[in-house]
């Protein structure tokens, strides 16, 4: 990711609640549960007994978009972050997200 760990932090973060899917390394697939997105990455709690560390690389899958590579960036017990390779708009993940926004 191009951007530094605190220009990061100070993206707009919008409350969400969506699952998306998560090809880890071993090629297994997870679920995890979205607390919030920005266009540096996500916050959400893991599903099942998946155990990922920090610097894992991840591979998640939105309905209906091409994979987006991304890291683990941190984990405390379920919960995780996790920063997108590159930057991308959240409207871009979610495209209803423009309409109830108004943008």
């Amino acid at each position: 990711m191009g951007d530094s760990y605190e220009e990061a932090r100070n993206y707009e973060r919008l409350s969400i609640y969506l699952f998306v899917d998560c090809i880890c390394r071993n090629g297994s697939s997870e679920r995890i549960r979205v607390r919030n997105l920005s266009k540096s990455g996500l916050g959400g709690q893991i599903e099942g007994a998946w155990g990922p560390t920090r610097g894992d690389k991840i591979t998640l899958e939105f309905r209906d978009l091409d994979p987006i590579g991304a890291t683990v960036s941190w984990v405390a017990d379920k919960n995780l972050g996790v920063a997108f390779d590159h930057p991308i708009e959240p409207s871009k993940l979610l495209p209803g997200l423009a309409n109830r926004r108004g943008t």
